[in-house]
């Protein structure tokens, strides 16, 4: 039986993008890196915590053509990728045997889970 490759990498992804010309209106590279660090606090926030992050990188590495014509000089494309762990909270119950038949089917403790 061959393995599915799928099953051996446990991550998952997103992209922050922005149309360029928004950069381009409100202070270019520095208002992006702004927006993009604010956009990070906001994937932390969907991931659930910073420790699940594995990478997260704001480039610009596209050119946008249309606009780098329109306005006669380069104009990129910038966007952040973030990489990350997707955890869920688990809960492990009491089971069967448990000592205590009253805490049968109750909630042991929570746990983190990949």
């Amino acid at each position: 039986m061959q393995s599915d490759f799928r099953q051996n990498f446990l991550f998952a992804g997103f992209v922050f993008d922005v149309n360029s010309a928004y950069f381009d209106n409100h202070g270019g590279y520095e208002f992006a890196k702004q927006f993009y660090a604010d956009a990070y606090k906001a994937a932390v926030q969907i991931v659930g915590c910073e420790q699940y992050i594995l990478s997260a990188v704001m480039h610009a590495d596209e050119i946008n053509r249309a606009m780098t014509e329109a306005l006669g000089r380069e104009v990129y494309h910038y966007h952040l990728h973030v990489v990350y762990v997707p955890v869920v909270k688990k809960q492990i119950l009491w089971s069967k045997r448990c000592k205590d038949k009253a805490l049968v089917g109750t909630v042991k403790e929570t746990v983190m889970q990949v």
